[in-house]
């Protein structure tokens, strides 16, 4: 079989926000020409000529190619998932502003345990060779990008245990903050989150480790099998007020979660408490809407659910129902 650009096709998932919705909104904040793109003579205040550095986090088999070159350069997709980075790798093989990391960013690190994912050149990979990318070790990288995007990562991550979701935000804060010293141009670079989480909490929660809010765009509609409803933060680092410990951001991080789930969930207060000690029967998939609050049941969905009550109450996974008890023995084990 020739080895024709066209005749492999790699697929490609987007979660949330597909890219082409996403991209005005990163333009406003590049320092890409968006007076040149748009064909215009010149460009909005805080806009600098020249691509801007975009970096993203959990990107999965994201189409990174949808992401113009003139505006953004280079394009780097972050993951812990190497096999689905070497697939994507294969589809951007045209492109070598385009970059793929393996990188388990719930762990804080430096360049060094990172492995960068390389292109193979296109007249050496076809259809029927079962060629691979190559694997080497990380060459030069930006320490710190223009815009960091992030497609729904953190909502995946607030559902682990509270030190890996502090490190996941400390290493926004350092992907976005390291270079603010020696930036020239005036640009500010920025954290971008797409989200189905509650504001109030986001808010709260980014707060802790300097995000400030910039710009947002909410009510987004995602699709037509969900009636959730997603949104864009545009978030800055502001110098810290004091410099808090580890120790001190990881306890106002869960006393920020364990506040807003008892003010959100009318099961963590007494009366929600009582009425579950009330429930005689309820199948696995009443119990696990009863037990997770909405906004939380994309990420968190009924499998995840399954597995966390394998762990810690098997036998009522076995029979497939719950009693009132085991509900809130549930709750107060994984909340």
């Amino acid at each position: 079989m020739a080895s024709d650009e066209a005749s492999i096709d790699f697929n490609h998932f987007e979660w949330i926000l597909d890219n082409e919705v996403v991209i005005p909104v990163l333009l406003r904040w590049s320092k890409a020409s968006a007076a040149r793109i748009a064909g215009k003579d010149e460009p909005e205040e805080h806009v600098h000529v020249g691509p801007a550095s975009l970096a993203l986090p959990g990107v999965g088999s994201s189409a990174l190619e949808d992401f113009p070159p003139e505006a953004f350069s280079p394009v780097v997709g972050l993951d812990v998932d190497r096999a689905a980075l070497e697939e994507a790798a294969k589809r951007t093989r045209t492109r070598p502003d385009i970059r793929w990391l393996s990188w388990d960013l719930t762990i804080e690190s430096r360049p060094g345990i990172q492995e960068e994912i390389k292109h193979t050149p296109v007249a050496e990979l076809s259809s029927d060779s079962g060629s691979h990318p190559s694997r080497a070790g990380l060459e030069v990288l930006p320490d710190s990008y223009d815009i960091v995007l992030d497609k729904g990562t953190l909502d995946y991550v607030i559902c682990e245990e509270v030190s890996k979701c502090c490190s996941y935000l400390r290493n926004m804060r350092a992907l976005v903050s390291s270079g603010l010293s020696r930036r020239e141009s005036g640009l500010r670079p920025v954290y971008v989150l797409i989200s189905f989480r509650a504001r109030s909490l986001l808010l709260q929660l980014l707060g802790i480790f300097d995000f400030e809010l910039l710009e947002e765009i909410g009510d987004l509609e995602v699709g037509s099998n969900t009636k959730q409803r997603a949104s864009i933060y545009v978030m800055g680092v502001r110098p810290p007020d004091i410099a808090n410990s580890r120790e001190d951001e990881e306890a106002r991080f869960q006393e920020a979660m364990d506040l807003h789930y008892r003010n959100h969930s009318p099961l963590t207060g007494g009366e929600g408490i009582s009425s579950l000690m009330s429930v005689e029967k309820c199948s696995l998939n009443e119990a696990w809407k009863l037990l997770i609050p909405e906004e939380m049941q994309v990420e968190y969905d009924f499998n995840l659910f399954c597995e966390d009550l394998e762990a810690s109450q098997p036998e009522a996974l076995r029979r497939g129902f719950m009693t009132g008890p085991e509900l809130v023995s549930f709750l107060e084990q994984n909340q």
